[in-house]
C-alpha cells in the first residue's frame, strides 16, 4: 500500500541502549557499544526534532561501519528505508539478518522475521510473527502498530484501527496518532482523519506525517487550496518529506488538468530521491511522469532508457501505463517479471498484480471475456481499489456499460482509499474517474446522474492547460446535456 509501514521508532531506542550497557559487561567491542549509542541517539533526535527517518539512517548506516555484523542495526535501516518509502533497499537490509537469526534474542527473531515477511507481503505469515511478539512485549505498543499495519495492507481497516487504538492506550504519542489518521482516511471517516491531523499538527508544526495526512484531510474535504499550501510547507523540510509534498502536488496538478505542472513537481521529487538514494521513490516518480497527460510519449522514449523496475509494485505500475499507452511489448515484458516474481514469492498481493495486468493485456489484444475474468481473478485474490478499477475498465472496453458503472461508483465510493492505493498518491485518478462515469452514465440516459458526475470534474478541472480531450469532450458533452433539457427553442447557454 502507498501509506508506510510505520514503526513505534521511540519503542527500539530502549533496546539500543540497553544492549550498549551489557556490551560493556561482557566484553564486547567498543565499534558495538557506539554504534548502539548512534542508534539511539539517531532515533531520538530525528523523531523528537523532525518526525523524520532521515538523521535515523544516518546514524545506522554509521554504526554499520563500526560494526558491519550488527543485525538489528541492518533491521533498524531497513525500517529508516521503509519509512523514507524504499521497500526494496529495506528488504536487503532485513535480508543480512536471516544467517544470524539463531544468535538473537527470541524477541529479536519474532521481529525481524514479522518485518521481513510484511516486506515480503507476506502479511499473514507477518501476522502471525507479531501476534507471538505482542505475547512477549505486552507493555509495548509497537506490535500492534505492526499489525495494524498488516491488516491495512490486507484493506481491514477496522482491524488496524483497533490494534492502533491499543497501541495508544499504551504511548500516545504522536508516530501512532499519525497512523490513526491515516486508518481513518483510508476508511473515508475523513472529518476524523482531519481531526486527527489538525491536532497533530498544532502540537508540532513541523511534523511531516501530520502536516501529510493534513494534507489530504483538506483535499478530502473539499479544501484544495488549503491542502496544497500544507504540502508546499513540507517542501521547506528537504529530504524525505519534500519528496513526498512534491509527489502530492504533482498528484493535485493532475487532478486539476494541469499536467506540464505535475512534471516540473515529479522532475524536482526525482532529484531529491536519487539524491537521498531512494530509487525505489524515484522510479515510481518515473512511472507516473509516464503518464503526465500530454507529455507522456515523450516521457516514454526517456523513460525506455532508464533501468527496468525492480520492486513488484513498479513492475505492476509499468505495466499499467504501457496497457494505457498500448505498448504491447513492454506490457508484455513487466506481464512476465510478475510472473516470476510469483514463482519465488507466491502472496496473494502479487497474484493480484499478476491478474491486473492480465486483464490489461487481454483487452490490448481484443480479448473482451479474457480481461473481464483475469479482472475478476485479480479483485477475487484481493479487494483493491485499483483491481475495482481494472474491472471497470475492463467492462467499459467491452462495451457492457451496465457493469461498467457499478464498478466505478464502488471506486468513488472509497475515493481516498484510491488515492492511496499501490499508484498513490492517485487522487487524479479518482477525478477522471468521475468523468469516465459521467460518459458512461450519459451514453446509458442517465442524464442526471451523468452532469452530477461531468460536473464534479470540470469543477477540478477549471483552469487546466490547454486543448486537453478530456476537458474538451466533458465540455461537449455538459453543453449536449444541457440543450437536451431545455425547452425547444431556448438557446443553450454557453458552457
Amino acid at each position: 500500500m502507498a501509506i508506510p509501514f510505520v514503526y513505534n521508532l521511540r519503542s527500539v531506542t530502549n533496546r539500543p541502549v540497553s544492549t550498549a550497557t551489557t556490551a560493556v559487561g561482557i566484553g564486547l567491542t567498543v565499534a558495538i557499544f557506539i554504534g548502539a549509542l548512534a542508534l539511539a541517539e539517531g532515533f531520538r533526535a530525528s523523531l523528537i526534532t523532525t518526525g523524520s527517518p532521515d538523521n535515523a539512517i544516518a546514524s545506522f548506516e554509521r554504526a554499520l561501519e563500526l560494526d558491519p555484523s550488527f543485525a538489528m542495526a541492518h533491521e533498524y535501516l531497513g525500517i529508516g528505508y521503509l519509512h523514507q518509502g524504499d521497500p526494496v533497499r529495506a528488504e536487503q537490509e532485513l535480508t543480512k539478518t536471516l544467517p544470524v537469526l539463531e544468535r538473537l534474542t527470541e524477541q529479536e527473531r519474532w521481529k525481524i522475521l514479522g518485518d521481513y515477511s510484511f516486506l515480503r507481503r507476506d502479511f499473514d505469515r507477518a501476522i502471525v510473527h507479531y501476534r507471538l511478539l505482542k505475547t512477549l512485549r505486552p507493555t509495548d505498543p509497537a506490535p500492534s502498530l505492526n499489525l495494524a499495519q498488516c491488516y491495512v495492507a490486507k484493506l481491514n481497516f477496522d482491524s488496524a484501527l483497533a490494534e492502533t487504538q491499543a497501541a495508544l492506550k499504551i504511548e500516545p504519542a504522536a508516530s501512532p496518532r499519525n497512523n490513526l489518521a491515516e486508518i481513518y482516511l483510508l476508511k473515508n471517516d475523513i472529518p476524523n482523519a482531519l481531526k486527527t491531523a489538525s491536532e497533530i499538527v498544532k502540537a508540532d508544526p513541523d511534523n511531516s506525517r501530520g502536516l501529510e495526512n493534513l494534507g489530504w484531510a483538506y483535499l478530502f474535504s473539499g479544501k484544495k487550496a488549503e491542502a496544497r499550501d500544507t504540502f508546499e510547507r513540507m517542501i521547506n523540510f528537504g529530504g524525505d518529506a519534500e519528496s513526498r509534498a512534491r509527489a502530492a502536488l504533482a498528484d493535485i496538478a493532475m487532478s486539476s488538468g494541469r499536467y506540464k505542472e505535475a512534471a516540473q513537481e515529479l522532475e524536482a521529487g526525482m532529484v531529491v530521491d536519487r539524491r537521498m538514494g531512494n530509487l525505489f521513490a524515484a522510479e515510481k516518480k518515473r512511472v507516473a511522469l509516464l503518464s503526465a497527460g500530454p507529455s507522456k510519449s515523450h516521457s516514454a522514449e526517456k523513460g525506455d532508457a532508464e533501468p527496468p523496475a525492480r520492486d513488484p509494485q513498479l513492475v505492476l505500475l509499468e505495466g499499467l501505463y504501457y496497457g494505457r499507452a498500448k505498448q504491447r511489448a513492454g506490457l508484455a515484458r513487466d506481464y512476465d517479471r510478475l510472473l516470476a516474481a510469483i514463482k519465488n514469492n507466491p502472496v496473494p498481493t502479487l497474484q493480484s498484480f499478476h491478474e491486473m495486468l492480465h486483464a490489461v493485456l487481454e483487452r490490448v489484444d481484443g480479448n473482451s471475456a479474457g480481461s473481464i475474468a483475469a479482472a475478476k481473478r485479480a479483485l477475487e485474490i484481493e479487494n483493491s481499489t485499483l483491481a475495482w478499477q481494472v474491472l471497470a475498465e475492463s467492462y467499459a472496453s467491452a462495451g457492457q456499460t451496465s457493469d461498467a458503472i457499478p464498478s466505478y461508483e464502488r471506486v468513488l465510493a472509497r475515493a481516498a482509499e484510491r488515492s492511496q492505493s499501490y499508484d498513490s498518491p492517485s487522487y487524479h485518478e479518482v477525478v477522471e474517474t468521475q468523468y469516465r462515469l459521467g460518459c458512461l452514465l450519459q451514453d446509458s440516459g442517465d442524464n442526471a446522474k451523468a452532469r452530477t458526475y461531468l460536473e464534479q470534474f470540470l469543477q477540478s478541472w477549471s483552469h487546466p492547460d490547454g486543448n486537453l480531450d478530456l476537458y474538451n469532450d466533458a465540455k461537449a458533452r455538459l453543453r449536449r446535456l444541457t440543450a437536451s433539457e431545455l425547452p425547444v427553442g431556448i438557446p443553450t447557454p454557453a458552457i
